[in-house]
């Protein structure tokens, strides 16, 4: 059976045919992105982000605040043993329903942890647990697409498709 552009008109040439079956896939794919992003939006957008990442971030910071207890005089054992389980409660109450992620309050009060709170939150920079991803995004970009990118320019935009 012959193959028709959306106006109905019969595709002679078989790039044309090929051009077109290859499309449906990034139609589909453009069509889920669209509704998930319509549904992130919906739901707060960013917002989202944000609080996800604010949920996970004391969990990141551990280590971080076992040293900020051992330097306020605490010993290493009970800090990790408090922050255990402060993040098991924390991590269950989020499980729950819970609004957000309370383990830094539960060590605040904890009177064997010893760190005040706001000394807790300097620890919850989302840039101290990057790494090197931004450097590595960079070489990924001028290592691999750059130089994709400019063969592609030399061997000009003209390709085809076949099926």
């Amino acid at each position: 059976p012959a193959l028709t552009d959306r106006r109905g008109e019969q595709l002679r040439r078989p790039a044309e045919r090929g051009a077109n079956v290859a499309m449906f896939p990034a139609l589909a794919l453009r069509h889920r992105f669209a509704g998930r992003a319509r549904k992130f939006a919906e739901h707060g957008g960013d917002g989202v982000i944000s609080r996800r990442l604010a949920d996970e971030l004391p969990f990141m910071a551990t280590e971080e605040l076992i040293v900020h207890s051992v330097r306020a005089g605490g010993d290493r054992q009970r800090a990790h043993e408090r922050i255990r389980q402060a993040s098991i409660a924390a991590a269950r109450a989020l499980k729950d329903g819970a609004d957000r992620n309370d383990m830094l309050d539960r060590l605040a009060t904890d009177p064997e942890f010893g760190v005040s709170i706001d000394e807790m939150r300097l620890t919850l920079d989302p840039r101290r647990f990057i790494g090197r991803a931004p450097e590595q995004v960079a070489e990924f970009l001028s290592e691999v697409v750059e130089p994709l990118l400019t063969r592609r320019q030399e061997l000009g935009t003209r390709e085809e498709v076949r099926v």
